[in-house]
């Protein structure tokens, strides 16, 4: 998700692309979040898979926020990456956590 979320902020500095362009390419970059997110939902412990989850669909906002060719500097932008920030930091602290119990 983290390889997603970097693209897709790469991604929408782009202003060479149609809308459709963008849509599209905002889809494929975040696609291979999907095997992810079900690879994790077997193998984690419920503390870290519902922490990834809701940071799953906190990068796929930021997905839509793309693809609707929002930039950094649309209002929709700032509230996405304020939630993505806390939870990314919220799914590597119940990751830790996990490690420690080991």
């Amino acid at each position: 998700m983290a390889k997603a979320r970097s693209e897709l902020l790469a991604l929408s500095k782009k202003g060479d692309l149609t809308g459709a362009e963008l849509d599209e390419t905002a889809r494929q970059v975040f696609a291979p979040c999907y095997e992810q997110r079900h690879h994790l939902e077997l193998v984690a412990p419920p503390e870290v898979t519902t922490a990834a989850l809701t940071y799953f669909r906190t990068v796929r906002g930021l997905r839509n926020v793309v693809a609707g060719g929002k930039g950094v500097t649309d209002p929709e932008w700032e509230a996405n990456a304020g939630e993505m920030k806390r939870t990314r930091e919220s799914v590597q602290e119940a990751m830790r956590e996990d490690l420690r119990r080991r």
